[in-house]
């Protein structure tokens, strides 16, 4: 994972914040972006927020582990990209959006 200006020792832990809207959802891996952090996900859960907007709940696999993420979207891109709940998707999140929080 890429994260802005960090450079915490190797295995050191490390405890990320990543606000929904800042997760987008792709059905393919992008190549040609600018974002660095893109990580194969299945969605587990779709809730309405509003009229507009749905809350997808994702599943990613990071090294051993598997980690639930949240990503905020319209409902229309939730409607052109099929999204349901077991859909195999790619998640994208900017490094800059990252605040890093290290563990002590």
């Amino acid at each position: 994972m890429s994260v802005v200006q960090q450079d915490p020792p190797l295995g050191s832990g490390v405890r990320l914040r990543i606000h929904a809207l800042d997760v987008s959802i792709t059905l393919k891996r992008q190549t040609d972006t600018s974002i660095l952090n893109i990580f194969p996900a299945e969605i587990d859960e779709i809730s309405a927020i509003n009229d507009a907007q749905i809350s997808a709940q994702v599943t990613i696999r990071l090294i051993c582990n598997k980690t639930p993420l949240l990503s905020r979207i319209t409902r229309k891109s939730a409607a052109l990209l099929g999204l349901k709940k077991g859909k195999k998707v790619f998640i994208q999140i900017k490094s800059v959006s990252l605040l890093t929080l290290l563990e002590h």
